[in-house]
């Protein structure tokens, strides 16, 4: 059997299902989830619109059936993991690992939650689930987020769940016609 280093990343260990809490799952979506995806982005498009640039071409079902369905074979391929998140049964936003380089052992965290379902620290539960996961069973050594520097909850999420911030790239995003610095926050592995 082939041992592996402390620094090999375990990209098999990458979970369909993660439990937050009693309150809060993280599953792995599919082709049935498509409605329910698209029922929830089509009841909060304006707050979701401001930050979030794919919101605009999320027209129908079938654009969230295909999204969901490219997140499935890159969840295959072991370069990304898209959740649900569920808060008392009821699906409330989406998180994951938007990128996952195998290489250098880091990811980026990606994440949207309804505006009805703020200020109950889902989000953060649901962070802090995933970045343990990360680190403890897919090995990973270094986890970003980027959040535009005017989306302020955003910001906050990422330091609350223990975040550095390293950096504003200018202008990084174009969103609804205008430019957003992008901030970069970075969290390393100290085990």
């Amino acid at each position: 059997m082939e041992q592996l280093t402390p620094h090999e990343i375990y990209l098999d260990s990458l979970s369909r299902e993660l439990i937050v809490d009693a309150d809060v799952t993280l599953r792995l979506r599919d082709d049935a989830d498509a409605e329910a995806t698209f029922a929830l982005v089509e009841s909060c498009r304006p707050y979701l619109r401001e930050f979030l640039p794919w919101v605009d071409g999320t027209k129908t079902v079938d654009d969230c059936r295909q999204f969901i369905q490219s997140r499935i074979e890159k969840f295959e391929a072991k370069q990304n993991v898209c959740y649900g998140i569920s808060y008392k049964g009821e699906l409330c936003g989406i998180m994951g690992f938007n990128s996952i380089d195998s290489t250098n052992h880091n990811a980026e965290i990606g994440y949207w939650l309804a505006e009805s379902f703020q200020g109950q620290g889902i989000m953060t539960r649901a962070v802090a689930r995933l970045i343990q996961h990360g680190f403890d069973d897919l090995n990973l050594h270094r986890i970003e987020l980027h959040a535009a520097t005017k989306n302020l909850p955003s910001c906050a999420l990422a330091e609350r769940t223990g975040f550095t911030r390293e950096g504003v790239m200018k202008d990084a995003d174009y969103m609804n016609g205008q430019y957003y610095d992008l901030a970069i926050y970075g969290l390393v592995n100290q085990k």
